[in-house]
């Protein structure tokens, strides 16, 4: 059975930690998600499982209509997986923007408010930032506060795939961050399964 070479972190007071079986699936999903995927799927599986596993990939469009919108995307994340032959495995949505952010929470409109309140504290519109001054960048949209909420907010989530739905909980939704609006997004569902 292959194995990717084993992972050994030093922190200082704990010593040698080894966490191999925590780091396993983080790798996967964070660093090269589907082909890592299917590539780990491949190698640690049996011959006969093997050939059950599958990679599915689609896409759909988002058109926003605000600067900053936050609209709930489960139903059509879940009305695409269903297009798909997949009862079991793994999703992976991501955005190809760098100015949206896609993660999971609840979708509740005081906690949505909560959240924009939050992401301005943190980011403020108007913060001097270097992507927006001419002297430094080539960006004339002057929007690095999308660019900097989206990194805090992330831009791929990995979700189960379980009966050929997706597996969250009672209040999780897959939520989409609209950060530089109005615009067209394209969210890719890609899934490895059987």
């Amino acid at each position: 059975m292959w194995c990717p070479p084993r992972l050994v972190v030093d922190r200082q007071g704990f010593g040698n930690i080894d966490f191999w079986s925590t780091v396993t699936v983080s790798l996967a999903l964070v660093w090269a998600p589907t082909r890592w995927l299917a590539l780990l799927a491949n190698r640690t599986l049996g011959a006969s499982e093997k050939a059950r596993m599958k990679l599915f990939s689609t896409s759909f469009t988002l058109s926003t209509e605000e600067r900053t919108e936050i609209s709930d995307i489960t139903k059509l994340v879940r009305e695409t997986l269903q297009q798909l032959p997949v009862s079991e495995g793994i999703a992976l949505i991501n955005t190809l923007h760098t100015t949206c952010a896609l993660f999971i929470n609840e979708f509740q409109a005081a906690l949505i408010d909560d959240l924009k309140g939050l992401i301005e504290r943190l980011v403020p519109e108007r913060g001097g930032y270097r992507h927006d001054d001419p002297r430094y960048s080539d960006c004339e949209r002057g929007n690095a506060h999308s660019h900097l909420r989206a990194a805090l907010l992330g831009r791929n989530i990995a979700v189960g795939v379980s009966n050929g739905d997706l597996s969250l909980g009672r209040f999780q939704s897959i939520i989409f961050a609209e950060l530089d609006g109005p615009r067209k997004r394209e969210i890719t569902v890609q899934v490895i399964g059987e």
